[in-house]
């Protein structure tokens, strides 16, 4: 339907929401998992749609789905960044309490006597992503267990599994590299 065909403007988005809000839900909740930032998302893209109503040319039309789905996936994915963003300061703030965290590096020498970290671990870990050091740092530095790390890191603790697994493999394919390196 075009824009034409709806008395007001009003109408015009009552019915592009109608049309469109359970795509958008759907959309929101698969990049955030979680349903009440779905919830706001789908409303913080409706300001936006309403803001550019001047580019919806048929409700109907495969443009004006794109046109809707594209906003909805750029403001939940703007949102999953943030959110990201947050959880690895967080992340940052929580680990320097659990591993001791000096400037960029951590302090392996805390812990060499009870968990056997060496001096050149730091140099391997370096290499990994940020979260996959918090990870390993937090199981092997303290012994935290799956779901403990998730709740610390606000991941679920099959993340926290998967993760671990692919750092320790990440991890080993560093130090055969560096050993084929020296040797």
């Amino acid at each position: 339907m075009a824009p034409s065909e709806f008395k007001t403007t009003g109408s015009l988005i009552t019915a592009l929401f109608e049309r469109y809000k359970t795509n958008m839900q759907q959309i929101a909740t698969g990049i955030l998992r979680d349903v009440n930032e779905a919830d706001d998302v789908v409303q913080d893209a409706m300001v936006k749609i309403i803001k550019n109503i001047h580019m919806v040319d048929d409700i109907d039309s495969r443009r004006c789905a794109n046109f809707v789905y594209t906003i909805v996936k750029n403001t939940a994915l703007d949102v999953f960044r943030k959110k990201q963003k947050e959880m690895e300061q967080m992340v940052t703030n929580d680990v320097s309490e659990f591993v001791n965290i000096i400037g960029e590096e951590i302090d392996f020498d805390v812990f060499e006597p009870d968990y056997g970290f060496s001096e050149g671990m730091q140099e391997y870990l370096s290499q990994l992503k940020e979260m996959d050091k918090d990870i390993i740092c937090l199981r092997y530095g303290n012994d935290f267990s799956d779901e403990e790390i998730s709740t610390l890191l606000g991941i679920g603790p099959d993340a926290v599994r998967k993760r671990l697994s692919r750092a320790r493999t990440h991890l080993a394919e560093i130090i055969k590299e560096r050993g084929k390196a020296n040797g």
